[in-house]
């Protein structure tokens, strides 16, 4: 379970980061440059901006792509052959079943 949740913890942390370069992605390609005595401007790069997009695409598909991974394991994980899943068995325990061998009755 400690692996599932340090999965979870980076495919967040990848998502959030493909998330912020997507929205920023502008900001980030901009040269900003001063203009005058108070004032500046800025010169934004085409295909930087599409840079950091495509960066940030790909670490959002990948965060996802983790995310998904760590919840399909946490559903089977946690299930057992049974049906019931493993909560159930910490709370409620069953006691251990003897099993009894078949008698045969034969018939004369």
């Amino acid at each position: 379970m400690r692996r599932l949740l340090m999965l979870l913890i980076l495919g967040s942390v990848v998502s959030a980061i493909g998330l912020y370069l997507n929205i920023r992605a502008g900001a980030f390609a901009t040269y900003w440059q001063p203009f005058g005595s108070s004032g500046w401007a800025g010169d934004t790069d085409a295909a930087l901006r599409q840079s950091y997009r495509e960066i940030g695409l790909v670490c959002l598909w990948l965060g996802a792509s983790l995310l998904a991974a760590v919840a399909w394991s946490w559903t089977i994980l946690s299930h057992d052959l049974s049906g019931r899943s493993e909560i159930d068995g910490f709370l409620f325990r069953e006691s251990q079943r003897r099993s009894h061998s078949k008698t045969r009755v034969s018939s004369h």
